[in-house]
């Protein structure tokens, strides 16, 4: 045996099994407990079939102050090729943790899961598909719900969480309408904090380490943790389960595979409802902008000035006469745009969206090669916290103009693919929209910026047209979010898994 021992005798247990008896004592720190133990093991019969096999364990009697234990040894496997695990579902209180519950997770994250919805009296089984996007960075976040039918009228499906100025946008993609409303006043944490404390901060989810299992993915394994969270009535339990092997070769990097939740009622009066998450295309390093820009332009123009969201869509040209190949790079160049703007206007870039490049502005011109970039710009929400201080549109408009006019705006490629400069007096304003407060008029750059309380306000100058919207009423606040519930309030009963990956709201509108 791996330990001392001390060697007793033959002795024959449980009605006509030969054993051989051993003793062996343990003194445990963390218990400041002694324990005396008597091992059995059976005794292999002479035949040539069992010279070099193992005796296997067949009883253990444990004895620590006055209590005395038995384990009756069922089935004894030696060498096995899964370490021994804690049953799924089972908690323990005060347990010492082996292994520490994964910790550096990226600051950018999207995983895709997909929530088994058990069958209750009220409702039938059901999977509900969500993608979650988190950056810790800009604090923002996004999800995407899915539950796989048609629902008439649409709902909200894209939810957009910015945790900055504490609002969250919910888009319906169908009928390209936006609900604003007020987030909890709940800053953002870490990823592991909205992701796998469920919204708990301080890490107050203790997760124990209860072995490495299987976890139903084809050559997988997975390394396992549950913890709980105790409420008045009701007990939360979460089970995550993390890659650990492929193959049975062991993996550098711990990805989430599923998490098993169960909501036990402390009364007994309902049975515990045990939802079942599978996570898929786990993406540790995705795009902030292709992820939020868009979806957050649409929402301000769903909303539009009515409602003080406004925004504007500018245009302006660089020089390319060294004839560059931008065709084939239009998506680099778009990129590169992207982060420039952001970084000279020092503005987060999620203001940002809609670029459009063309390379073919004047087809009367052959000589004309020259790339015209047009794009969207977004104002400050009429409504956030103190927390975010960026300059308004017209600021923007004016120091980006400025910058322009000097020579000084540049977009490189890293790789020379292009080096391109923005002609000086080339940004043009197509379509502005200013606060009620900005009733006065700014001329600058050849372009009158007015604010009139009307539906559309054109002015002429030099040939160019210059629209200015206030927009109609538009009716895309809805009262009420029915999306079963979704970050409104971590609720019991048939509750989903997105209240506990979402923030608490409350439903002020903006």
């Amino acid at each position: 045996m791996g330990f001392y021992t001390r060697y007793i005798g033959k002795e024959i247990i449980r009605d006509g099994i030969l054993t051989k008896k051993f003793e062996s004592c343990f003194y445990i720190n963390q218990e400041n407990l002694t324990i005396n133990a008597t091992y059995y093991l059976s005794e292999s019969p002479p035949n040539e079939m069992h010279i070099n096999s193992a005796p296997d364990f067949v009883q253990i009697d444990v004895r620590s102050s006055n209590y005395l234990y038995t384990y009756n040894i069922i089935r004894y496997v030696s060498n096995p090729s899964l370490t021994f695990t804690t049953p799924s579902g089972v908690y323990c209180p005060n347990r010492i943790n082996r292994k520490e519950f994964p910790q550096n997770l990226p600051s950018r994250l999207l995983v895709q899961a997909e929530i088994y919805i058990p069958k209750t009296n009220d409702t039938t089984s059901k999977i509900e598909s969500y993608n979650r996007f988190i950056d810790e960075t800009l604090k923002f976040e996004r999800i995407d719900y899915s539950i796989g039918k048609i629902i008439t009228p649409p709902q909200p499906n894209q939810i957009l969480i910015d945790y900055s100025t504490n609002l969250s946008y919910m888009y319906t993609s169908e009928t390209q309408q936006c609900t604003v409303m007020n987030a909890s006043i709940h800053s953002i944490g870490t990823t592991n904090e909205i992701l796998f404390q469920f919204g708990t901060t301080n890490n107050s989810i203790q997760f124990q380490y209860t072995g490495i299992t299987n976890c139903e993915r084809e050559h997988v394994k997975c390394h396992r943790w549950i913890g709980q969270r105790d409420l008045n009535t009701l007990i939360q339990q979460y089970e995550w389960y993390w890659s650990a092997k492929y193959n049975e070769i062991d993996l550098s990097e711990f990805i989430p595979i599923k998490v098993n939740i169960a909501t036990i009622y402390k009364t007994g009066s309902s049975k515990p409802i045990i939802q079942e998450a599978n996570m898929f295309n786990y993406n540790p390093q995705p795009n902030s902008m292709e992820n939020i820009d868009s979806i957050l332009g649409e929402c301000y123009r769903a909303l539009g000035p009515s409602h003080n969201f406004n925004y504007a869509i500018l245009r302006m040209t660089l020089n390319n006469d060294a004839k560059y190949p931008i065709h084939q790079h239009l998506l680099s160049l778009e990129y590169h745009l992207h982060i420039q703007l952001a970084n000279d206007l020092k503005i987060r870039h999620i203001r940002l969206s809609s670029f459009v490049i063309d390379t073919t502005h004047d087809t009367t011109n052959q000589q004309d090669k020259d790339v015209y970039v047009t794009f969207t710009l977004l104002d400050n929400p009429p409504i956030s916290s103190n927390s975010l201080r960026e300059l308004s549109s017209l600021e923007l408009i004016r120091q980006l103009a400025r910058q322009i006019n000097d020579g000084n705006f540049y977009v490189r490629d890293n790789d020379g693919a292009f080096d391109l400069q923005a002609r000086p007096n080339s940004l043009r304003t197509l379509v502005f929209y200013l606060l009620p407060s900005e009733n006065h008029t700014n001329y600058f750059n050849e372009t009158a910026f007015i604010y009139h309380n009307v539906t559309q306000t054109i002015i002429k100058q030099r040939e160019k047209l210059v629209y200015q919207h206030t927009g109609s009423k538009i009716t895309a606040l809805w009262t009420g979010f029915a999306l079963l519930g979704m970050v409104v309030a971590l609720a019991v009963g048939s509750f989903i898994l997105i209240r506990k990956w979402a923030p608490i709201f409350n439903h002020q509108r903006t």
